[in-house]
């Protein structure tokens, strides 16, 4: 692999990179950067966010683009570590790995753990790794985390893309991009990282990747990666330290096959294995949400791992016809879930013996087979794309709530309190779409497009429960459902100047509604056995562009969004359920910011400000009003990410930086908490870390230092009450401070 030179001038073009790109991509390593000329005069970046590819510059809409060169020379490896540097995105609760829930825009229906229907879709390349059925994964909220191993770049597309990505993307969608396997050079990298927690534990990771070319017309790229993420939350009960530590594992390979000059298929598989041996939640003070134990701490009879495992194999076959290019995109994503939760609690409220314990163990499960076809024309003064999605899911749940007595040992069967709760589930749903847009360029400057997306679901619950909670005969429960809808998509921008486009945008969403999974109890307390769809409109407009040689690129939008039918997780009988509760609306704005003053120095400024609230009130047991905030929507979040390279010094090249980041108070979800001995919403405080990190680049060699969270910030990202009467109030904490040190190889 050949090695850039470090004593020419960095500066990213960003007029076509854009803010976040461009500033950090001037402050990448030369022997990280895999692409460019020696001093990166980077000509133009190209994203698929639209699935065809088109210059950063030229989307209409709010798209925020994270290279994945830039994010390890920072010494990130977690989407918590760089979710601030998209503006407008946040990341709430996640008591484990690959848990918890992303919100765009302030669109968030409540408490991340209680559904796996997401807001925010999830891609890797164009492999849908969102679960769209309403009711998969049932007690978990899910995000794909992947480590960045062989990742190319992140493509962040904020408010509603249901028109090209369907159900799963109301509040906006994410493209982890994946570096493809090159006919033209073999090149292969090490990186080894050692971390610690201050009062907590060590961790260390190793990942390898590499690309090798076996003819002119054949090549593969193949990438692993294992980390042990150090813990540093206590169970007090058992007297077990840094019991949230976690280990990571995974792959990915690829080979691709250019066929003809005009037909080329690529054949990719990825894995990745989480294991938690704990969660990151410690026991709150409710008046003062600070650590009630004294320190980071639960105290529990029951440990709680966590386990998540994704994997996926695709094809991606395409064909360049003269008019058109021709794109079908088969694949088979799988996940699987098993988490073990303490729900001692519940003794209490069915009458078991003080001091008997309740260990939930969860086992769900969800195969996908998707695919798509899509054909798109060729660039000229009107240009099109249409297509067709079906996709096939598999969704078995299964999970128990089993007695124990306090030694953990479960009861015997006939035991009245062996079996608390048995619930099994074979949940299908099937989804079909037809979706288009077209566009025409009135001029060289300005140009329109409008797009529609039908969708057509069908859903099938059998299943049934048994148990002290499903009542004295259990339930069994066999429930088909269909829903359809239609999305629109209407764009126009223009370029007053080659340094300037403006835009303005409306677009629509839906999420497919579904049965609700009910026990003995909340059918008794009236819970509702269904909920419908809901459905988003947003209307945008936004100015784009770079002045002064590109030494300043900017990104700025203002949005309405309006949310109608909203689903949201209700408390009812002694769990959750999916209700269609209210309206709200979402107004605010996001900017971006990059300058590069003098060469080798990159300041980028992201900013967003949300107002997002109801419009209408919620009933019992919620019983909010119109005006209350949206749960997990801060008012304000704010980052900024600068990085210098000094001049090189006997071919040794440092480099340093920070990132600051800032977030408003929060409130937390409208159910889950609400209801419980009185306990009901709560209050989020403010908070803001610093990450500085520094690192010298030589030959083929890069050495990082990160110290992560300087000031040992305490904050939460979630609160709230375990489902269960005197529960107590449980928080999910940031990472204190963590040093980390990474040393790269490049060959």
């Amino acid at each position: 692999m050949t090695t850039k030179d470090a004593s020419k001038p960095l500066r990213a073009s960003a007029f076509l990179l854009g803010p976040s790109v461009a500033a950090l991509l001037a402050a990448t390593p030369a022997v990280a950067q895999d692409t460019g000329a020696a001093n990166v005069q980077v000509q133009e970046v190209v994203v698929t966010a639209g699935k065809r590819p088109e210059k950063l510059q030229d989307v209409p809409a709010t798209l925020s683009v994270l290279s994945g060169s830039s994010l390890q020379a920072q010494g990130v490896e977690q989407l918590s570590d760089y979710v601030t540097q998209a503006p407008g995105l946040n990341l709430i609760g996640g008591a484990a790995p690959g848990q918890g829930a992303l919100v765009m825009r302030g669109i968030s229906s409540g408490d991340p753990a209680s559904s796996a229907h997401p807001l925010v879709g999830q891609y890797l390349d164009d492999v849908p790794l969102s679960i769209s059925s309403p009711n998969a994964m049932t007690g978990v909220g899910l995000i794909f985390d992947p480590d960045l191993a062989d990742i190319e770049r992140i493509e962040v597309l904020e408010g509603p893309q249901s028109t090209l990505y369907g159900a799963s993307a109301m509040g906006g969608v994410v493209k982890f991009i994946t570096k493809q396997p090159d006919f033209g050079k073999a090149e292969a990298s090490l990186q080894v990282t050692g971390s610690s927690v201050d009062g907590g534990g060590i961790g260390w990771g190793i990942r390898a990747s590499a690309n090798q070319p076996l003819s002119d017309n054949v090549a593969v790229r193949a990438s692993v990666f294992y980390r042990e993420d150090p813990g540093y939350v206590t169970n007090l009960y058992t007297d077990q330290h840094n019991i949230n530590r976690d280990q990571v594992e995974g792959g990915r390979a690829s080979i691709r096959f250019a066929l003809t000059s005009s037909l080329e298929t690529t054949v990719s598989g990825f894995y990745q294995h989480t294991r938690a041996d704990g969660l990151d939640e410690v026991y709150l003070d409710p008046a003062t949400l600070r650590p009630a134990l004294g320190s980071l701490a639960y105290s529990a009879v029951l440990n709680q791992p966590q386990t998540i495992t994704n994997w996926s194999v695709n094809d991606t076959t395409i064909l360049k016809l003269k008019f058109a290019s021709l794109t079908n995109i088969a694949s088979y994503a799988e996940t699987q879930v098993s988490d073990t939760i303490d729900y001692s609690l519940y003794g209490a409220f069915i009458g078991m013996p003080a001091g008997d314990l309740v260990p939930g163990t969860f086992a769900n499960l969800s195969h996908r087979a998707s695919d798509e076809l899509r054909l798109v024309s060729s660039p000229g003064k009107f240009e099109w794309l249409t297509g067709v999605f079906v996709t096939d899911e598999q969704n078995p749940d299964r999970f128990n709530f089993r007695g124990a007595n306090p030694s953990g040992v479960i009861l015997p069967s006939s035991s009245p309190f062996y079996n608390i709760y048995t619930y099994a589930n074979s949940n299908s749903y099937r989804e079909a779409a037809v979706f288009g847009d077209a566009t025409y360029h009135f001029t060289d400057q300005f140009q329109a497009t409008v797009g529609v997306r039908y969708s057509y679901d069908k859903q099938l619950m059998n299943g049934g429960s048994t148990g002290v909670l499903a009542g004295p005969s259990g339930l069994t429960f066999l429930n088909d459902e269909s829903d359809s809808a239609v999305t629109y998509l209407g764009t126009v921008s223009y370029k007053p100047t080659s340094t300037m486009t403006l835009y303005l945008r409306a677009a629509s969403a839906y999420r497919p509604g579904g049965p609700n999974i009910l026990s003995g109890l909340q059918i008794a307390d009236g819970a509702p056995a269904t909920f419908g769809p809901d459905s988003l409109w947003n209307y945008e407009g936004g100015i784009k562009g770079s002045l002064w040689d590109q030494k300043i690129t900017y990104s700025i939008d203002g949005y309405h969004m309006i949310w109608s039918n909203m689903q949201l997780n209700v408390f009812v009988g002694g769990g959750t359920v999916v209700a269609n509760a209210s309206s709200s609306e979402s107004d605010g704005g996001e900017v971006s910011v990059g300058i590069t003053p003098v060469d080798n120095l990159s300041v980028v400024l992201n900013a967003s400000y949300t107002d997002a609230r109801l419009t209408g009130p919620i009933g019992a047991p919620i019983f909010a009003v119109a005006g209350d905030p949206l749960p997990f929507s801060p008012k304000f979040t704010f980052a900024t990410i600068v990085d210098y390279r000094f001049a090189p010094v006997n071919g040794a090249t440092p480099r340093v930086g920070f990132t600051y980041s800032y977030r408003d108070s929060e409130e937390t979800a409208f159910a889950a908490t609400a209801g419980l001995s009185g306990q009901g919403v709560h209050t989020l405080p403010s908070y803001n870390t610093l990450d500085l990190r520094a690192g010298i680049d030589w030959a083929r060699y890069s050495l990082t230092a990160r110290i992560e969270n300087v000031t040992n910030q305490y904050a939460l990202s979630d609160a709230y009450t375990n489902n269960a009467p005197g529960a107590p109030l449980v928080g999910v904490v940031i990472r204190p401070r963590t040093f980390s040190l990474a040393l790269a190889v490049h060959f």
